[in-house]
């Protein structure tokens, strides 16, 4: 069983694209992980949807000691794996230290990512970070009947299996032939009214910024038609920090995707958390 995010074309694409056409957007997902704070106890990373890893650099994979990549498409394990041994290379002859990597080639069900979780990092979930890789935005797109209930169970559980975990994730939110108006290798970030502004009560919400904002911010004078990704509530109530990173990718020529980036931990959530509270309600 393969996701429709990868696959051997994928592949032969980014053989043509990677170093060129693609080279903006991968200048941005560096320039936004560099910013994304995670716990220092955070010494997994479980990747999802790893692809061949091209879009995640190596200033990002070697912040970690081990690297836990699952993703059923049968290519993405040879093309990862040499990635991460030039890697874990670099690493043995600078520190001495190594990364390790560990490969589950198929998809997972949130019962048995929790399952690998607990094997991988038996002292518990504050070891671990998860990172969905451009991933989230393809789901819409299944079709055969074992992935769409897959599909189906992710978009129930995952948001109570990332409540009490740091996570990652850039995904699609829209795309078509406009080109949103962000400069090549940009990341934009938006964030939502403050807190303060609209009450406690809200703060607990973190609502999505909608496709609407999105279509008014990034798409403003321009006609044609975007496909919707369906992501914009995947991640409701997650986010109480309220920051959204914004950048775009040419996938081929002429067609442009809008990628959201979004990050968590509940530490850092619970101090934001805390500040939001009124003193009177403290």
């Amino acid at each position: 069983m393969a996701l429709i995010s990868g696959g051997f074309y994928y592949h032969l694409r980014a053989l043509r694209y990677s170093r060129t056409l693609w080279k903006p957007y991968h200048r941005a997902v560096e320039t936004w992980l560099t910013q994304v704070v995670l716990p220092v106890s955070a010494d997994t990373l479980f990747v999802v949807g790893v692809s061949g890893g091209y879009a995640l650099p190596e200033s990002f994979l070697r912040r970690f000691k081990r690297v836990v990549a699952i993703d059923p498409d049968p290519w993405a394990k040879r093309i990862f794996s040499r990635k991460m041994s030039q890697i874990s290379k670099k690493l043995s002859h600078e520190t001495g230290s190594e990364c390790e990597l560990r490969f589950v080639a198929r998809a997972l069900r949130i019962d048995e990512l929790a399952q690998l979780e607990f094997s991988e990092c038996p002292e518990g979930s504050s070891r671990s970070a998860w990172l969905f890789s451009n991933l989230i935005g393809q789901l819409s797109l299944e079709t055969a009947p074992e992935v769409k209930s897959i599909v189906q169970d992710w978009q129930k559980n995952l948001p109570e299996f990332l409540s009490l975990r740091s996570w990652v994730s850039f995904h699609d939110r829209l795309s078509g032939g406009l080109r949103p108006n962000i400069q090549d290798g940009e990341v934009r970030q938006k964030t939502r009214p403050s807190d303060t502004d609209r009450g406690f009560a809200r703060a607990r919400e973190a609502e999505p910024v909608s496709n609407e904002t999105l279509v008014r911010e990034f798409y403003a004078g321009a006609a044609g038609e975007l496909d919707d990704h369906e992501t914009e509530n995947f991640f409701r109530g997650l986010m109480p920090s309220a920051q959204f990173h914004y950048f775009v990718w040419q996938l081929v020529p002429g067609r442009f995707h809008l990628i959201e980036g979004l990050s968590s931990h509940p530490q850092r959530e619970a101090v934001l958390l805390k500040e939001a509270v009124p003193q009177s309600l403290s």
